[in-house]
């Protein structure tokens, strides 16, 4: 991935300090949901301005092979013979025709790209931590075991009902339109279990029973992927209140603190339809047309922008008045 040609820096945008907007996208809609902060703040004996701007700080590898990095270049490890180490598929379901399921695998990564580029490196707000790989799903030996799955989430029949099921038809809308709709935002904070237009979150392996499309499976693994994440507490919250002075446990993770901008193999350089970076559960129809192929374009991978809000220190508390 090359960061100045492959990523959409507009997705950094909207940049605020309290509720104020600094700086606005043209091409955004300009209606996403956004945190009430203070205009002045104080963390330990700093006193700073709250801000909130959409951090490029993690990448996500999705693809059928177990091993393949598709953000690294394309390069596939040898199999090693890791627990959930399945072979990924696509395929005709047996009796009904035009009907298809699929298994994916993903690889999360951190990736402070804005301070690897030393782009405001110094600013306290932004993720320091060296770029790493997080997580493998062929690490984790419940990926390929429905069953195991389920005794590690129990909570997962909580949401195989109707009920739960239909919330992704609000849910998809909201974050297709990307509204600042308060019902919305709670909808979206609350309904973790969804995908919106792209199926559930649960279970929490890489089986999809109906695979509509390339693009919103691979936005539903991308899902199941930052939801791991956040209950193995390798990504932590961000953003309200609780975020302006570090990093809170956020085992429930909260749609509304994410976009996705694929990077590979299509850059999403350009807005469609208006933006250039998605919500997890929203309709891929307009943008994800052409953005896969047969054979060199089955892999995807996509950069994540995650919301920051933060108490970015001015001056020291002894030196303020």
């Amino acid at each position: 991935m090359n960061p100045l040609t492959d990523i959409c820096w507009r997705c950094v945008f909207p940049l605020r300090i309290g509720s104020h907007v600094v700086w606005r996208d043209p091409y955004e809609p300009g209606n996403e949901p956004y945190n009430d902060l203070p205009l002045t703040c104080t963390c330990g004996n700093t006193v700073g301005l709250g801000t909130e701007m959409w951090e490029p700080s993690h990448q996500v590898d999705i693809s059928s092979d177990p091993y393949c990095m598709p953000s690294l270049g394309g390069i596939s490890m040898n199999p090693v013979g890791l627990p959930g180490d399945v072979t990924g598929m696509v395929a005709m379901k047996s009796g009904k025709p035009g009907q298809q399921n699929s298994f994916y695998h993903y690889i999360a990564y951190r990736n402070p790209i804005m301070v690897a580029m030393q782009f405001m490196s110094d600013n306290p707000c932004l993720e320091h931590k060296p770029f790493d790989a997080l997580d493998f799903s062929a690490a984790n030996p419940a990926w390929g075991d429905d069953q195991l799955a389920a005794i590690l989430n129990p909570d997962a029949f909580l949401y195989g009902n109707l009920a739960a099921v239909l919330i992704g038809i609000p849910h998809g809308v909201c974050s297709t339109l990307g509204t600042g709709d308060p019902a919305c935002t709670t909808l979206r904070m609350l309904a973790h279990w969804s995908v919106g237009f792209n199926g559930t979150t649960y279970p929490l392996t890489g089986s999809n029973d109906t695979d509509v499309s390339p693009i919103s499976t691979s936005m539903n693994i991308a899902k199941r992927a930052f939801t791991v994440q956040h209950r193995t507490f390798r990504v932590w919250g961000t953003s309200g209140l609780d975020g302006m002075c570090g990093y809170y446990p956020q085992p429930f993770m909260d749609d509304n603190d994410y976009k996705l901008s694929m990077t590979y193999p299509l850059p999403e350089t350009e807005p469609i339809a208006g933006r250039c970076c998605q919500a997890f559960g929203a309709s891929t129809m307009v943008w994800g047309a052409g953005h896969t192929w047969p054979v060199t374009g089955e892999d995807m991978s996509y950069v994540v922008f995650k919301r920051r809000d933060c108490c970015m220190g001015v001056v020291p508390l002894d030196q303020a008045f």
